[in-house]
């Protein structure tokens, strides 16, 4: 694949937060709410999508600034926690030059599906890390206020 883009929801839209390979259409950081891209619709309707057609107008639209290296390919799948959308994964160009095809929609969903698992698992772990620094520190008072009493007896 010439790029794969994962957007995640921020706010009342998605903020492209990582990226593998290149894709001319959009700088990491880039927003998309409503009806402004591929991305925006897949999380608005929670449904994947595979665009198969260069003169598909979605990607004529996504194209419209691209000198090199435009779309004439794209799948998208949401990434969902708990049955809502919390991001989207979207890839684009076959690096063959085929079109995208249902089965590898399908493989796009799957792994969006073990993306959105590490994604939970990463936020368990990090409130876990959280709640050890808390009672390392409530410990350490602990101690520190104890030593401070020893001292006055």
């Amino acid at each position: 694949m010439q790029a794969v883009n994962l957007w995640m929801v921020e706010g009342d839209g998605l903020l492209l937060m990582s990226r593998t390979g290149t894709d001319p259409a959009f700088e990491l950081d880039a927003r998309q709410s409503g009806s402004e891209g591929v991305a925006s619709a897949v999380a608005d309707s929670g449904e994947a999508v595979v665009i198969d057609s260069p003169d598909d107008e979605r990607l004529q639209k996504r194209n419209a600034r691209v000198q090199e290296g435009a779309a004439f390919s794209l799948m998208a799948a949401p990434v969902l926690h708990e049955g809502a959308v919390v991001g989207v994964v979207e890839a684009l160009n076959k690096l063959d030059g085929t079109p995208f095809d249902e089965d590898d929609l399908f493989l796009l969903t799957t792994i969006s599906e073990t993306a959105a698992n590490a994604l939970h698992n990463a936020s368990l772990l990090q409130a876990e890390r959280k709640v050890e620094i808390l009672e390392t520190r409530v410990a350490a008072r602990v101690f520190l206020l104890a030593v401070r009493g020893f001292g006055r007896n």
